[in-house]
């Protein structure tokens, strides 16, 4: 059994890793699920060590799995162009706590937030929000000009 802590490490403390699971499976929830997965992080953890409007690269938690002999390992909790997921190193220990870890946000409330970003995949703008635990997500089609501005912005950063 692990406990779970945001660490709010720096990218220079820690080593990024192979993904081990998703958080949710691919099923008809899968959109809501994906909306529901960063209140129930916030709610856990507080805020991200970052967050983007990119939606292939959302947000990143660095999350400190700690056992019983106090003993830890690091994972790190992020949302890519395939979803909510888990890294970490591709042992035994780091797989069976990201299942922990998996577990334990799945059941976790939902806090309220307010996300904008864009997706460039489907060239659209979304609006994810989570509202009374309530989640909702919008998808728009972007403009040749809101496309060109977005990706000048993601060079600059």
């Amino acid at each position: 059994m692990y406990r779970f802590e945001n660490t709010n490490a720096t990218i220079d403390y820690y080593i990024p890793s192979s993904n081990i699971c998703s958080i949710y499976e691919f099923d008809e929830n899968f959109e809501k699920n994906c909306v529901r997965v960063l209140g129930q992080l916030k709610y856990l953890f507080g805020n991200p060590r970052y967050i983007t409007n990119n939606l292939e690269n959302q947000f990143s938690y660095i999350i400190k799995a700690i056992d019983e002999n106090e003993d830890y390992l690091l994972l790190e909790v992020y949302c890519a162009s395939s979803g909510p997921a888990i890294g970490g190193l591709n042992d035994k220990n780091s797989h069976f706590a990201a299942q922990e870890l998996t577990t334990y946000i799945r059941q976790a409330p939902v806090a309220d937030y307010d996300y904008k970003g864009y997706y460039l995949d489907t060239m659209s703008k979304v609006h994810y929000s989570v509202q009374n635990g309530v989640p909702s997500w919008e998808e728009t089609e972007i403009s040749e000009k809101e496309i060109e501005d977005f990706k000048e912005e993601i060079v600059s950063i």
